[in-house]
């Protein structure tokens, strides 16, 4: 992936040169101006001066307001659901997985309307303090002072995970791999099925009151991936779980080649 412009090259523009275009889902952002794409740049949407761009050799597309100012960046899946959302009268929408960052760790939900969500968690904490249950909460209870969360974007059989950030400050380049993984791991099912936005809050709903919380079978991101596909998955536990295996292998590894044995 050759840039060709000069203007609005960026540290982590250079780094997605080693990525394809459809794999940067949506990218960590600096708001940057930039000259408006006249000449490397193809406008695909115009929505009330928010544009779409894609970049003519490269792929990537971008965000632009009014002003010509970047405020997003990444493939342009993830651009056109962005700016959809960005340019409408509210950011979620009824049925959308959401997530916040935890510091090591991201806690989900269901967004079920009117700034309202239902999750696996305790009233005080995501699982800790009172009982861990299915419940109602606000938003407010989830985000737990963060200023900001990503919603996924689910896709059909042929399409791609994505994490779509309201901050892109907030985004995490890393996120490519996991994205990568709930892909192989989810479509690979031959009962994956997106459930409809209704159909996703209905099997929420159909949970509530529940108290068989379990942190490798039974978690947050299983509850909520299981609403809107019909399947339980957490790629953060088996990402803990492909940690483990890989460092026994290299203390096996290690132990057939100094004697040592691995005590872990």
């Amino acid at each position: 992936m050759k840039y060709l412009y000069s203007d609005e090259v960026s540290l982590l523009e250079l780094l997605a040169e080693h990525l394809h275009a459809d794999d940067l889902g949506d990218m960590p952002n600096v708001e940057t101006k930039t000259l408006g794409g006249e000449v490397w740049w193809d406008t695909l949407m115009n929505i009330n001066g928010w544009k779409l761009q894609v970049h003519k050799i490269g792929g990537n597309a971008r965000i632009l307001d009014p002003n010509n100012v970047r405020k997003a960046w990444g493939s342009r899946s993830a651009m056109e659901e962005k700016l959809k959302r960005m340019t409408s009268e509210a950011f979620l929408q009824p049925g959308d997985i959401i997530g916040v960052k935890r510091g090591v760790y991201e806690h989900y939900a269901v967004y079920i309307g009117e700034d309202t969500v239902i999750h696996y968690a305790a009233e005080n904490g995501d699982f800790e303090g009172s009982a861990v249950t299915v419940h109602e909460a606000p938003m407010s209870e989830f985000l737990r002072g963060n200023s900001s969360f990503f919603f996924i974007n689910f896709p059909d059989k042929n399409g791609r995970f994505e994490k779509i950030y309201t901050n892109g400050g907030d985004a995490v380049f890393s996120r490519v791999g996991d994205a990568a993984e709930l892909q192989r791991v989810l479509t690979g099912c031959p009962d994956y099925h997106l459930y409809t936005p209704e159909e996703t809050v209905e099997r929420a709903k159909s949970r509530l009151g529940e108290n068989k919380y379990d942190l490798a079978f039974n978690n947050c991101e299983h509850f909520a991936f299981w609403c809107k596909t019909g399947l339980s998955d957490s790629h953060q536990v088996n990402s803990i779980i492909n940690g483990i295996a890989n460092a026994r292998t290299i203390l096996s590894v290690l132990s057939d080649m100094f004697n040592v044995i691995p005590n872990a």
